[in-house]
């Protein structure tokens, strides 16, 4: 049982890093068309360095994600999460 969910989270990281890198192609292709319908190459070029810039941050905040944060830490932040979001509609009257 654990070894299956943690090949189902791995598919869904896949999955989620997948439809970013989409939409990162998709802002490209976007900042492309309106260089050729006339926005100056420079502006151009500084959306295109800046939507590089998401990317690797993107990159380092999974790579921060998978090696640096322990599973115990982060099962421990998701059930405190829960708690702390539960803990007001157990106290309200």
């Amino acid at each position: 049982m654990v070894h299956v969910h943690v090949h189902v989270h791995m598919v869904r990281a896949y999955a989620a890093r997948l439809v970013y890198l989409t939409h990162i192609c998709q802002m490209r292709r976007l900042i492309q068309d309106v260089k050729v319908k006339g926005l100056p190459g420079g502006e151009a070029h500084r959306i295109d360095s800046y939507i590089s810039m998401i990317g690797v941050g993107f990159d380092r905040l999974c790579a921060i994600k998978e090696y640096r944060t322990p599973r115990a830490f982060r099962a421990f932040a998701r059930v405190n999460i829960l708690l702390v979001r539960a803990a007001p509609a157990c106290i309200a009257p």
